[in-house]
């Protein structure tokens, strides 16, 4: 019996798994409405919108930063917004202050004005021409759901080396026209190229796709501007296509994160930053559970059996702000759950529907699992509640013979925590 259980629990780590922090909203999803091409609200329009694009102001930059203990960063691209209040900072695309910008290991948002030692954003052909950075300008909390990196300036009275540009209120509609604004890696001597698009779909809240001419290879367009008729941001680029269409092996589609998210993480940039779950979350096993050390160390943060009963749980959490607000507690048990099923190994898998309850009074969202693992019958309840700003999700399981006489151990944990 003791080898059933720990047979199972190298199962339900497999099939439990914790949404990836930020791959969930985007990936699982259902796409999002297109909404018909509309012009930009009231917002007024940059005078230089007007004129030929090979006579626009500076827009586009690219990176140097260096970290305390992470390899630096070179290159890419960046921007100057100009946020509410007149206050201008850096723009670009958090993806690179990790292994796609070659910074390793890995920054976050959290740890950035940490590691943070030095930070230059300049037009490719004249670094002289330099602004610096200090520091993060966007909330650390909820970094898994967005790729935008806000950076303040050092000195706000500098001088700057490109137009800021002013986010836009309203998201990129399909079938509108935007442009992006970049430098290819293989046009070493130009400062900057217009790619004039059309949006072609939002497969998801806060990004859209578009295709351009002419075709450029788009290494080292992430964190470009792009901007709409009127020269208001509309987005900065971020490829989230496994293959973007290409001509004669360059890019012709690339994608773009939305302004106006921009916008809600800069209102938020000084939230404080979300506990870790060890400090957030507490839990004193009821008698009769022994905790262990899990089979595996990805995210669980509680792991204990209970040897009377061949039983056993382990317990995982993510911040309720890596999530977009419409991600309730039942749609986020949606997503954990057909995650789940998708990396089970489970043979004979029977799922129930996701139903809402009640535990100690507080609101869960549950279901329930039985198959097979080898030669050992299973069964799992699966129960999801929001704790400290944490979304919890606590898998239990036992033998089917055991399962009546386990329930009321199951839900004496789920009150434990606290």
């Amino acid at each position: 019996m003791r080898r059933q259980i720990f047979l199972a629990t190298l199962w339900a780590g497999l099939a439990t798994c914790v949404p990836a922090v930020g791959a969930v909203p985007t990936a699982t999803r259902p796409a999002a409405t297109p909404a018909a091409a509309q012009p930009a609200a009231t917002q007024p329009a940059e005078a230089w919108a007007k004129l030929p694009p090979a006579r626009w102001p500076q827009l586009v930059l690219t990176n140097e930063a260096t970290f305390n203990g992470h390899a630096p960063l070179h290159g890419a691209s960046a921007f100057l917004v100009r946020m509410p209040g007149g206050v201008v900072a850096v723009g670009t695309a958090k993806h690179l202050i990790g292994e796609a910008g070659g910074v390793e290991p890995p920054v976050t948002l959290a740890d950035l004005d940490q590691a943070l030692t030095g930070w230059r954003a300049f037009p490719r052909t004249r670094p002289k021409a330099a602004v610096e950075a200090k520091g993060r300008a966007v909330t650390p909390n909820g970094e898994g759901r967005h790729d935008w990196l806000l950076l303040n300036l050092s000195d706000p009275k500098a001088a700057l080396p490109a137009t800021p540009l002013v986010p836009r209120l309203r998201p990129a509609a399909v079938g509108e026209t935007v442009y992006l604004v970049g430098v290819s890696y293989a046009d070493r001597g130009a400062v900057q190229n217009v790619y004039k698009g059309t949006v072609t779909a939002r497969p998801s809240k806060h990004y859209f796709e578009y295709e351009f001419a002419p075709p450029v290879r788009i290494a080292g367009f992430s964190g470009a501007p792009i901007v709409d008729a009127d020269g208001l941001l509309v987005g900065h680029g971020v490829n989230r296509s496994a293959n973007p269409k290409q001509v004669n092996g360059k890019e012709v589609q690339f994608g773009g994160e939305d302004a106006d998210l921009a916008l809600s993480l800069w209102q938020h940039r000084a939230d404080r930053p979300t506990p870790p779950p060890t400090e957030a979350l507490h839990l004193a096993l009821p008698p009769g559970w022994a905790g262990r050390p899990p089979p595996k160390a990805d995210a669980i943060l509680t792991y204990a059996v209970r040897a009377d009963l061949n039983a056993g749980f382990e317990m995982t959490a993510v911040p309720r702000a890596n999530f977009d607000d419409d991600v309730d507690l039942a749609a986020w048990g949606a997503l954990s759950q057909a995650r789940s099923a998708k990396a089970s190994k489970l043979a004979h898998r029977a799922d129930t529907s996701l139903v809402r309850g009640r535990i100690g009074g507080r609101p869960t969202a549950e279901y329930e699992v039985a198959g097979d693992l080898g030669a050992s019958a299973l069964r799992y309840r699966i129960v999801m509640l929001e704790v400290n700003g944490y979304y919890c999700k606590l898998t239990f399981w036992t033998v089917p013979n055991n399962w009546d006489a386990a329930l009321p151990a199951f839900e004496a944990v789920v009150e434990a925590l606290k």
